[in-house]
């Protein structure tokens, strides 16, 4: 037997003497009861009969408002922080709309992991200098609300695709 195999076998004996030792030999802890004063179950008697009266005088109209609000369907998810992101020199420049065939590009999604920033356009994940799937066009800048894109066939063909929501 080698010498890693004696420490495995005498770690596993070591762990089976210790169960043995936690469940025969160790003394067991001690049952605590709980002591109240009548002062204590005064105070829970108060709460229970408050709690019994309000849930019988039904919702207050302000605990109805929230309700109401919270089943509203929200137009934008909360948690989404959108930054305004300023403008580069590539985006400043003229932005014209391809004359070439007319194609459909939905910019659907956004992730920013750190400095790492993706766009979801026609279900595909793209960063900035990607190539889109079925076009001649490449991914230039990703924002949260926008994507610009730029054709690759040696034209300077730039147009921007806003982000869109699906309801």
């Amino acid at each position: 037997m080698s010498t890693r195999e004696k420490i495995i076998v005498v770690f596993a004996l070591l762990a089976v003497v210790y169960g043995v030792f936690i469940v025969f030999f160790e003394p067991k802890p001690q049952q605590t009861t709980f002591k109240s004063s009548q002062k204590d179950l005064e105070s829970l008697q108060a709460f229970i009969t408050k709690v019994k009266v309000a849930a019988a005088e039904g919702l207050s109209e302000k605990d109805s408002y929230i309700i109401q609000r919270a089943e509203t369907q929200w137009i934008q998810d909360p948690l989404v922080q959108i930054k305004k992101a300023t403008k580069t020199d590539a985006e400043s420049e003229a932005i014209v709309k391809p004359t070439g065939p007319e194609i459909e590009i939905n910019y659907t999604g956004y992730l920013e992991m750190g400095t790492m920033r993706m766009a979801i356009i026609n279900g595909n994940e793209y960063e900035t200098g990607d190539r889109l799937e079925q076009s001649g066009y490449i991914v230039r800048s990703i924002s949260p609300t926008r994507v610009v894109l730029a054709a690759t066939d040696g034209s300077k063909n730039v147009f921007i695709v806003p982000l869109q929501e699906i309801q």
